[in-house]
């Protein structure tokens, strides 16, 4: 061998123990040299395809970016990487007992009435704190707050009341078609319950319309309105009703006057009978008249107010239902 030549095996093979240039091979040098190398990108990276001239897998203990979400290389399933190198979550089927957050149990679906629920929490009858209302239980929101709508041990505390962020003219769709509206905006904040709105048409008012629970009545920020139903048809409210669905302020200046404005359809007296005008039973946005209240009063006018067009567009007082 000449002078710099780490060998010189005469032939024009890059790829066998001596290299074309007369070097001994590397890993490092990108070339694949069979039986002492997987792979050779000739760079340092270590987390991609080929890490120390041997190929990336899985379970080798260095997670290769864009291929793997993890790898720990412990042989172990219910971590917090799993054997297939994907981070352990809910609902993967595996429950990661050994995890940051340890999961009770995970089979993969949404079922809450199959022993483990959606929050790979496991089920139990009368479980309070589960988000499953079951065995003796009013309610279960899940949470630790007392002064909400369901307490800590699962019975019902009080009902939710709140004005629909919406407007409508007087043609609601009728009576089922008003409470339709509360329950989609019930449902477009998350709200636990069942709605119906605070209104009346026909031979049905709110008063045959809605139960009559002998616990409180609070907006969504947790502001008492009444303290019963009895308090509801008291004619004097604790609070206006003038927090929506999502907890916003409607912010409106206090009036006696009709002001369309903080109007809120009823057709309803403040002891929850019905009255004559009600938009020909909340079908019509014409020239027929129907019965307002007003959401920033707190005496007789928080429901029978004045009378307007159909065509004037009003909100709803919406009513959390057992």
């Amino acid at each position: 061998m000449d002078d710099g030549e780490g060998c010189d095996d005469g032939n024009t093979v890059d790829d066998d123990d001596c290299l074309n240039n007369c070097q001994l091979p590397i890993c490092g040098d990108s070339k694949v040299h069979p039986g002492s190398e997987q792979c050779d990108d000739g760079n340092k990276i270590d987390t991609d395809a080929c890490i120390e001239c041997v190929q990336a897998v899985c379970g080798d203990g260095v997670t290769r970016v864009g291929a793997e979400q993890c790898d720990d290389g412990n042989g172990v399933n219910t971590d917090d990487c799993k054997l297939d190198c994907t981070a352990a979550v809910c609902g993967d089927g595996v429950a990661a007992v050994l995890a940051t957050v340890p999961e009770a149990c995970d089979d993969g679906n949404d079922n809450e009435m199959d022993g483990c629920t959606s929050m790979c929490t496991t089920t139990m009858m009368g479980a309070c704190g589960n988000k499953v209302v079951e065995g003796g239980e009013d309610c279960d929101d899940g949470n630790m707050v007392e002064n909400d709508t369901c307490t800590t041990a699962c019975k019902r505390g009080a009902y939710y009341v709140f004005v629909t962020s919406g407007k409508w003219s007087g043609n609601l769709g009728g009576l089922a078609g008003a409470d339709t509206k509360c329950a989609a905006a019930a449902a477009s904040a998350s709200l636990p319950g069942k709605y119906k709105a605070w209104l009346s048409a026909g031979n049905s008012s709110a008063l045959e319309r809605l139960a009559h629970p002998a616990v409180p009545y609070i907006r969504i920020d947790n502001v008492v309105v009444a303290t019963s139903w009895d308090g509801l048809v008291s004619k004097d409210l604790s609070a206006p009703i003038n927090r929506t669905e999502k907890n916003m302020l409607v912010a409106v200046m206090p009036t006696d006057d009709c002001d369309p404005v903080a109007a809120v359809w009823t057709g309803t007296q403040p002891n929850g009978l019905g009255v004559p005008q009600t938009c020909s039973d909340w079908t019509t946005a014409g020239m027929a008249t129907g019965s307002f209240g007003l959401l920033t009063s707190t005496d007789a006018k928080w429901t029978a107010a004045c009378q307007y067009l159909c065509e004037t567009p009003a909100r709803l007082y919406c009513v959390e239902q057992p």
